[in-house]
């Protein structure tokens, strides 16, 4: 059982920081695409740059992304890419898609990131038995994804679908935050490719959206969104839980203001068995202030949370909850409305961001070996470690 949280401060002292359990690493994401890049929003058409020495492959990618009318170029080494990136034929449409090979005959395919970054191009490194080290190292490069071992057919389109979408939304698969002024159909940006961008983020969701874009550590991300959240709502007792495959919840985070010491470890217990799976399936933050409204949702659970008002985010990504944040304190000390506004973006930010991370910890390891979220972590020794601050 997990040390007993800190005592909660006086309400003049600063918000205490939060605190993760040991190693709650995520251990699945369902494919949110359908065969040939349909998915929810179907990209096609444009170039594709096939960085590979294997003369095999590129014959065998180009019959295969036709089908979703890429045309396909190939780069035999490092150099070779360069001069076609940094050198296109005058009047050729841009590259939408780039694969390389992380093993080149001139270096590792992570030294033309740099190059592809600047051409804001959606980009696949592919690595034939990948390990997890080189996944981190592929998406801190700014690579969309990594592609371990043979990836064909339909589950390769899909993996493509989802690396253009990253980059060149289709303006029917846009969705603005919550709370955001609509925009005119002109307005925005496009990219290079001449498609549009997605919307631009304002105020507290482009703040939040800079803190954790880069964060691929998953103690850190689920640190960072209850910081995040706990600086603008004040002293509040907070914890995100996390799914796993048998259906139950687990405590990935949280934060202690003013429960006991003595019953806080029971409390957390009774939120993940009893509270949160009851949000698992509800599509948007949802506020309690009212005591017969609470009860009605949480039945008999409502007597752990008397006198409180109850502020449950579901975070969801590709129709899967991947968390649920549950934020509590006194009646008698309001939410933050503009906080509670922005929080249907906020969540689809972290989801999305707890989604990537999910990705990158698993690329390297078959898709029948995922789990969820919340499973337990299998691990080489017994220290079962405290709580990370």
């Amino acid at each position: 059982m997990p040390p007993t949280p800190p005592p909660p401060p006086p309400p003049s002292s600063p918000q205490p920081s939060p605190s993760t359990p040991p190693n709650p690493l995520p251990r699945r994401q369902r494919a949110d695409t359908n065969a040939g890049g349909g998915g929810h929003c179907p990209v096609r058409g444009g170039r594709a740059l096939i960085v590979s020495s294997d003369a095999s492959r590129a014959a065998s990618l180009s019959p295969l992304l036709a089908r979703i009318d890429l045309a396909c170029v190939q780069a035999g080494s490092l150099s070779a890419a360069r001069a076609v990136i940094q050198g296109p034929q005058a009047g050729a449409e841009p590259y939408r898609l780039v694969l390389v090979d992380m093993e080149l005959p001139d270096g590792s395919g992570l030294d033309l990131m740099p190059a592809l970054r600047e051409a804001h191009v959606a980009t696949l490194l592919v690595s034939p038995s990948a390990t997890l080290d080189e996944a981190v190292a592929a998406i801190r490069s700014g690579a969309s994804d990594l592609l371990a071992g043979p990836i064909e057919g339909n589950a390769l389109l899909e993996r493509v679908a989802a690396a253009l979408r990253q980059f060149e939304p289709e303006p029917d698969c846009v969705r603005e935050p919550a709370g955001a002024p609509a925009e005119p159909s002109d307005a925005r940006p496009t990219s290079k490719g001449g498609r549009r961008a997605g919307p631009k983020l304002t105020g507290p969701a482009a703040e939040f959206q800079r803190l954790i874009r880069n964060e691929l550590d998953i103690e850190s991300l689920l640190r960072k969104k209850l910081e995040f959240i706990l600086a603008r709502t004040g002293p509040t007792n907070g914890a995100v839980f996390l799914p796993g495959a048998s259906g139950d919840f687990s405590l990935g985070a949280y934060v202690n203001y003013d429960c006991p010491k003595d019953t806080a470890e029971v409390l957390l217990d009774h939120l993940a068995n009893a509270v949160a799976p009851r949000f698992e399936r509800h599509e948007r933050p949802v506020l309690y202030t009212d005591p017969a409204e609470l009860e009605d949702m949480v039945g008999d659970s409502g007597q752990w949370l008397q006198g409180s008002s109850l502020l449950a985010i579901p975070c969801r990504h590709a129709g899967e909850c991947l968390a649920i944040a549950l934020l509590f304190r006194d009646r008698g000390t309001p939410f933050p409305p503009a906080l509670v506004q922005a929080l249907p973006a906020l969540a689809d930010l972290f989801a999305a961001q707890l989604a990537r991370v999910i990705q990158v910890h698993h690329r390297h390891l078959p898709k029948d070996k995922w789990g969820m979220p919340g499973d337990p972590v299998e691990r080489d020794d017994e220290d079962s470690g405290g709580l990370a601050a």
